[in-house]
């Protein structure tokens, strides 16, 4: 209907990609364009478009009530601030690899907390209370409170540590 109304002419998906102007969710210093493209006034950088937390889990928690708990990751995050804080996160699709999991065990065995998108399992009982895991987390506040953060570099993450000056450590995905 769109398409009719302002007399486009779509007939393949690839032709909702062409355009008069581009945006660029990201950062011009960090996702440069090619080199035959940097002088086209038809891209515009937007800078990052980052969801402020409350927001993020009014729209999680439309789908799933308990898929966000702001409250509990406050509340692990209090309990444990004398320690440092690791947080992982590789987004909803990517499967974090065998050895990614090891790492989160290894900082727990060596007393540093994780806060983790990513599920592990056998933990010890010592372990256990160094580390939360929910499906979706806040990104304002722990890229503020976290130490560390370790992450695939989805379309946002790598600009909340940016935004926050949060050390990180970036794993690549193969995408």
């Amino acid at each position: 209907i769109f398409a009719r109304e302002m007399n486009l002419q779509l007939e393949k998906g690839s032709d909702f990609f062409r355009g008069t102007q581009y945006l660029i969710p990201g950062i011009r210093t960090i996702e440069q364009l090619p080199e035959v493209t940097r002088a086209s006034t038809d891209y515009r950088y937007t800078g990052p478009l980052l969801l402020d937390d409350d927001c993020i889990e009014r729209i999680v928690n439309t789908i799933n009530p308990r898929a966000m708990a702001r409250v509990a990751v406050e509340r692990f995050c209090d309990g444990l601030r004398d320690r440092p804080l690791a947080f992982f996160t590789f987004g909803n699709f990517l499967v974090p690899t065998p050895e990614i999991r090891e790492c989160i065990r290894r900082l727990l065995r060596h007393g540093i907390a994780v806060i983790s998108t990513i599920t592990i399992d056998s933990t010890t009982a010592a372990e256990r209370l160094l580390y939360h895991h929910a499906p979706y987390l806040p990104m304002h506040y722990l890229s503020r409170r976290a130490n560390l953060i370790v992450h695939q570099c989805g379309s946002a993450t790598y600009q909340y540590a940016i935004e926050h000056e949060t050390p990180t450590i970036t794993i690549g995905s193969g995408c």
